[in-house]
């Protein structure tokens, strides 16, 4: 069973809003965690005429059942897709909720990513899941706008880079705990 763990996502300038640009991936690491493994990914976005890099977008995959190869010292990544951020112990400066629609999962669908484990409560069952659950980018996505609704003013380069690790349920509540901290260090929780 494959599962969306991380995703880091690093823009270096803004996209400009036409032109051309590949996207050139590559294997960042493989680890071994036991009885799974985790394999790390990086696409970047680039300008195939100047080679400028415009954002990196690091992909952390959790894959049941394929650990067991031994190699278990990672790679060196960037800091800031490794760092643990710890936030504050205090409560949330700000709450975002929203509704969204029950069926969110079955349209995020039409991205391509058809895992049962986001639409199938037999499939996510044998996970160790009560309920289907969403998918790891469309959680990045709600909770990416809610922080740039509380702090970037809904601007899209207000964020300059940003990391998830997180699941949630399929149901029709998503919301946002978001602490400011650190300078322009913000943690936040996702919840349903």
């Amino acid at each position: 069973m494959l599962l969306h763990g991380e995703q880091y996502v690093e823009v270096f300038c803004p996209l400009p809003t036409n032109g051309k640009f590949v996207v050139k991936p590559s294997l960042i690491d493989i680890q071994d965690k036991g009885k799974a493994a985790l394999v790390i990914t990086r696409a970047s976005i680039v300008d195939p005429d100047t080679n400028k890099v415009y954002a990196i977008n690091e992909v952390t995959a959790f894959v049941r059942n394929s650990g067991g190869f031994g190699r278990t010292k990672p790679f060196a990544r960037t800091a800031a897709a490794t760092a643990v951020n710890k936030p504050p112990q205090r409560s949330p400066d700000a709450v975002i909720e929203e509704q969204t629609s029950p069926d969110l999962a079955a349209l995020y669908r039409l991205n391509a990513d058809y895992n049962p484990l986001h639409i199938d409560p037999a499939f996510s069952s044998k996970g160790g899941f009560e309920v289907p659950i969403l998918h790891g980018l469309c959680s990045f996505g709600i909770s990416t706008k809610h922080v740039m609704q509380q702090y970037g003013q809904g601007k899209p380069d207000s964020i300059k880079s940003i990391k998830v690790t997180s699941k949630l349920l399929c149901l029709t509540h998503c919301g946002t705990d978001v602490l400011k901290h650190q300078h322009e260090l913000i943690s936040f929780k996702s919840h349903n």
